[in-house]
């Protein structure tokens, strides 16, 4: 528990250790993070071996009971390093979920990106129904087999840059059912006369295609290549009603290469827009914010339940509040939501002994320290102060137990 200021008033107090309960739970992770897992998959659609790199949350050892949204990355030997990083730290602030990221190799970009022949200008090009075969038969299948991806339904991003992000809207229009997200970082455009832009302009005003998400970004463009931009965030407007949630950024200060590294970063929150709690939505109790996830649930397609650190929130602003039983009844949801959570435990251990409870506490106490040392988490230290406190207090004097 954080240690009482001198002169605080006991609410300040609780809501003080609310926001370091939620420095603790950005902090529960294995104290080494260990590098992506390394898949060479020999492809019989691609006719050679393709190299993956599948990075992992920070929760995914521990978290047993967890399933993850999966953001598959284009050109991944170029931006898996900042999209992991982005995406870690954006989970840790509460901004989105955690995601499983795979970040899939180039070896030819043009033959696999793009959907015709244009010998004219390229020499190699149309391999991209090779590339959608490796994608839907090959690698998924793989990565929803052998790691805890979301899976009823699953939940799948797919993103690239460049020519890469012109293989994605080329998806967008001709496939939309299997990838949920699409994120196209600067893509090319002028393919084959605007191919990319004409696909969409002839598929999306249709009514019978599944609701999905796009987020297109462009960057310091000029002249025909600012005109094709515009061009294609006409015809992201002109989905037909429902069946598109699109954001178009502009980012006119960065050049096409660099592009990626702010523009994952705008398109994750935007995918994920309404996911961090608001501020003032604790005050109003579980039902507002079950509410709230709800509405996200049905804007995204898939069930978003209430996170750990959004309950987290709750609970403490009603211990802050003196509504103990209320908030010892969110606590008791985080853990039996979280059963694998050390945080979880601690912080049901701190509400019920306000409570009085104080079994009870000593018992969720033990249960934050035998998990943090079970998965070596960086604040056990912390977890076991609590216990070693609440020994104490239970029996004053006695000789402190073995944890």
């Amino acid at each position: 528990m954080h240690e009482g200021v001198p002169g605080m008033h006991p609410r300040s107090h609780r809501l003080s250790r609310a926001l370091w309960s939620l420095v603790l739970l950005v902090c529960v992770r294995p104290a080494t993070a260990k590098g992506p897992d390394t898949l060479d998959i020999a492809s019989a659609a691609l006719g050679e071996t393709r190299r993956v790199e599948v990075s992992l949350p920070a929760s995914y050892d521990w978290a047993t009971e967890r399933r993850y949204p999966v953001l598959y990355l284009l050109d991944g030997q170029t931006h898996g390093g900042h999209a992991v990083a982005s995406s870690e730290f954006l989970a840790a602030q509460g901004q989105l979920p955690e995601l499983i990221v795979v970040s899939v190799h180039s070896t030819v970009r043009v033959r696999d990106f793009t959907q015709t022949d244009w010998p004219e200008a390229w020499i190699g090009g149309g391999g991209a129904a090779h590339f959608t075969r490796f994608l839907v038969t090959e690698l998924v299948p793989r990565i929803e087999r052998d790691y805890r991806t979301l899976r009823t339904p699953p939940f799948r991003i797919l993103a690239g840059h460049s020519a890469s992000a012109q293989y994605a809207l080329h998806q967008l229009a001709t496939a939309p059912a299997f990838f949920h997200a699409y994120l196209a970082m600067a893509p090319s455009l002028d393919w084959d006369g605007q191919l990319p832009v004409r696909e969409l302009e002839s598929a999306l005003p249709r009514a019978d295609r599944p609701a999905r998400f796009a987020y297109f970004a462009y960057g310091d463009d000029y002249e025909q290549a600012l005109a094709r931009d515009l061009r294609l965030a006409r015809a992201l407007a002109a989905a037909a009603p429902g069946t598109l949630r699109a954001q178009v950024r502009a980012f006119p200060e960065e050049r096409h290469s660099a592009l990626p590294l702010l523009a994952l970063i705008d398109g994750l929150r935007a995918l994920y827009a309404g996911y961090a709690l608001p501020e003032d939505l604790a005050a109003k109790g579980l039902a507002a914010v079950d509410a709230h996830y709800a509405a996200l649930s049905a804007q995204l397609g898939t069930p978003v339940a209430a996170p750990e650190a959004a309950l987290n929130e709750v609970g403490y602003w009603l211990l802050g509040s003196e509504r103990v039983a209320e908030a010892i009844a969110v606590f008791e949801r985080a853990a039996s939501e979280n059963p694998s959570s050390a945080n979880a435990w601690d912080s049901l251990a701190e509400a019920l002994e306000q409570g009085a409870r104080l079994d009870e506490a000593l018992r969720a106490s033990r249960r934050a320290v035998e998990l943090a040392t079970r998965f070596d988490l960086p604040n056990r230290a912390s977890f076991e102060r609590n216990l070693s406190r609440l020994q104490e207090k239970a029996a004053p004097g006695a000789p402190p137990r073995a944890h």
